[in-house]
């Protein structure tokens, strides 16, 4: 890993957008492809737009970069870290507000189809936390598993998603009351 952000067309051919001296921790792609944010152990965040390569470099973390994603409406791009916060960056202005989420650092992070809510998960826990991005509010986490958490999967409508744990369960979890049911087989 050499810190070189490449776009890959489909027949192979590759052009390099950004070139940075750390290697990316975490990288993401906005819904219409115009951006490719890229995080750095340095705490950096990078946003490169695809069709210019032109970048800019968001208000830096404190720690490394573990996780990000671009809201589906293109308004937002969330940033966790290992330092257990997590970033909203109002794509616009670069401006953001800032979340401390405890646990052991930020692992993985995925808005809501509507953009309006931010799921996130934290080493170690085990249950997944929710923020109101507007209001920038907590809700009830959702329910967890015995052990920790290894990662989730949201459903393409927003209405469910999937939690996969430690102890060995996946869990299926209504978004609209927080209920989950542990699959079995």
């Amino acid at each position: 890993m050499d810190g070189t952000v490449r776009r890959v067309s489909r027949d192979g051919l590759g052009a390099e957008l950004d070139r940075r001296e750390e290697p990316a921790t975490s990288v993401a792609v906005s819904a219409d492809g115009a951006w490719i944010a890229a995080g750095a152990e340095d705490g950096t965040v990078r946003l490169t737009e695809t069709a210019t390569g032109h970048h800019r470099e968001l208000d830096r973390h404190k720690a490394r970069v573990t996780a990000l994603a671009f809201s589906a409406d293109g308004t937002w791009l969330a940033s966790g870290c290992a330092d257990h916060t997590t970033r909203l960056f109002r794509l616009s202005d670069g401006t953001f507000r800032s979340f401390d989420e405890g646990g052991y650092g930020v692992e993985q992070l995925a808005f809501s189809p509507d953009s309006k809510m931010l799921i996130l998960l934290s080493r170690g826990e085990a249950q997944l936390r929710r923020l109101r991005v507007e209001a920038g509010e907590h809700l009830a986490p959702l329910p967890g598993h015995r052990g920790g958490l290894n990662g989730f999967s949201m459903s393409e409508d927003g209405r469910r998603l999937l939690a996969f744990g430690t102890d060995g369960a996946t869990r299926l979890i209504d978004l609209s009351d927080g209920e989950g049911r542990a699959l079995q087989g």
